[in-house]
């Protein structure tokens, strides 16, 4: 399908209106209707960005691994985004003081459109690009749990599920994620700069910055305000000779992928199990009661090689 706008005319199109100026899960709603407009890729357009290493939160995508999570997704969704599906997931329980950063690392299964955190009440709702991620993510966390600082997390199908505008889907498809890197960056570019340069898109989390070389790897709460970031740096002179290019979502990972954090801790009839099986270590006496004889290797019935060494220590 081809699109009658080009590239910076659709870019326009994504510049913040004051009607746009609101909260983002605002955008939410539920929806009744069974019906759902399909945002199709272009035949030439790439899924998921260029192939990049993320370093974000210690979380590194080689180009392998993401030309596989590209491939997978072709061959699963067909490069399709749905306006209206079953995509966000509530987490309940989560502890005091939990962040955004916090809460990508325990999501994984497919890329996200947005993440938002409720502090005052722990709780955070994830929405995926696709309903059939957020069904498998949800399903993996009933079946197996899902754990943060040994805490166990409820997860719950959202009353306001996510609905994806037209201008979201079409970045989407064309490679747009929450995370994006700055390429041939101004040399006085710092995390506490770039961070003032954003501070006034309203509804962005920048959840990590970390540069590499000349490239600036920025992590954000969701693809909108990605996209709003990504304009804004571009009508700036500072980045008028740097390229902004969009880079995988660590939460695009497998399932099998979760830290083990977020895993059940083992039971108690497991670790005992692992007590018993481990071989006995000597205790901290019986190393003490001689120390000299860790060094000594020689044999129990006396030694008839070369006793040069004698009376050297």
């Amino acid at each position: 399908m081809q699109y009658g706008f080009d590239d910076a005319t659709l870019d326009a199109l994504c510049e913040p209106t004051p009607s746009q100026d609101v909260q983002s899960h605002a955008n939410e709603r539920g929806s009744n209707s069974t019906q759902a407009l399909i945002y199709q890729d272009q035949p030439n357009t790439a899924f998921g960005g260029p192939e990049e290493k993320l370093g974000l939160r210690g979380i590194m995508l080689d180009e392998q691994r993401h030309h596989s999570m590209r491939q997978d997704s072709r061959s699963e969704t067909g490069r399709w985004v749905e306006s209206s599906a079953q995509r966000s997931v509530q987490l309940l329980n989560l502890i005091p003081g939990v962040t955004y950063g916090d809460i990508a690392a325990i999501v994984r299964g497919g890329p996200l459109l947005e993440i938002f955190l409720r502090a005052r009440d722990n709780t955070a709702t994830v929405s995926f690009v696709r309903e059939s991620d957020a069904v498998a993510f949800f399903d993996h966390t009933q079946t197996h749990g899902l754990y943060f600082k040994d805490r166990k997390i409820h997860t719950k199908w959202s009353s306001y599920q996510y609905v994806v505008k037209g201008q979201v889907a079409y970045h989407v498809v064309r490679g747009a994620s929450r995370n994006f890197v700055i390429r041939k960056r101004d040399p006085n570019t710092t995390a506490r700069s770039l961070r003032d340069d954003l501070d006034h898109i309203h509804n962005l989390h920048v959840i990590g910055i970390e540069f590499d070389r000349d490239s600036c790897f920025v992590s954000t709460s969701s693809i909108n305000a990605a996209i709003f970031a990504r304009n804004c740096l571009l009508s700036r002179s500072e980045y008028k000779n740097s390229r902004i290019e969009w880079v995988a979502d660590e939460c695009a990972q497998s399932l099998e992928s979760l830290p083990f954090g977020a895993r059940p801790p083992p039971s108690a009839s497991y670790v005992k199990e692992q007590n018993h099986s481990a071989p006995a270590l000597p205790s901290r006496k019986n190393l003490m009661g001689n120390r000299f004889q860790l060094l000594d290797l020689s044999d129990t019935d006396g030694s008839n090689g070369d006793d040069s060494s004698d009376g050297c220590i």
